[in-house]
């Protein structure tokens, strides 16, 4: 359960206490309820609240993207990866052993990381296969879903799709970031 903090955070100066202030005294003894027979431990975590990012952008970019799917005869999902590939910078590199590529990619895939093999390699006498790694486009900022909408336009274009005006592109990607 979230329970939001209405005030400052305190630790108690007579016992390893933190005095967490909230906002609805009935939500907080409901917490409370229903851990006090909890079979185990009871962990809090505290962590500062961020805003939902627009919905818009994201939803702008899968009609895009379901469009060219159309045009191009391909599953969304393929066009989507070709999206990523072509137009984030979101990436990172790790190295498998060559009988683990395809659980490796599955698995990360089941995550919203979408790995391709860039080749195989020798580290310490042992041979692997290296993968280009792309985090999906929920954890982009504002920039980096800025420069994927761009891609994304920019190719529905060529394609002859419709794509929204300059002023509605600009409000999906400052949208984005909040």
């Amino acid at each position: 359960m979230t329970l939001e903090v209405a005030g400052e955070l305190k630790i108690s100066p007579y016992e390893s206490v933190l005095i967490v202030p909230v906002k609805s005294r009935e939500k907080a003894a409901k917490a409370i309820e229903e851990v006090s027979n909890a079979k185990y431990p009871v962990v809090c975590e505290i962590r500062q609240q961020r805003p939902k990012r627009s919905l818009n952008a994201n939803a702008y970019c899968w009609v895009l993207i379901d469009e060219i799917a159309e045009v191009t005869n391909q599953p969304s999902d393929v066009v989507y990866e070709a999206m990523l590939r072509r137009y984030s910078k979101a990436y990172t590199y790790m190295i498998v052993k060559p009988e683990a590529v395809e659980k490796v990619k599955a698995t990360l895939k089941a995550g919203h990381i979408y790995a391709y093999e860039v080749g195989n390699v020798s580290v310490g006498g042992k041979e692997g296969v290296q993968l280009q790694l792309y985090y999906g486009s929920s954890t982009f900022d504002t920039k980096q879903m800025s420069r994927l909408i761009d891609g994304i336009v920019s190719e529905a274009k060529d394609l002859g799709i419709e794509t929204a005006t300059p002023a509605e592109l600009a409000r999906y990607k400052e949208e984005w970031g909040k």
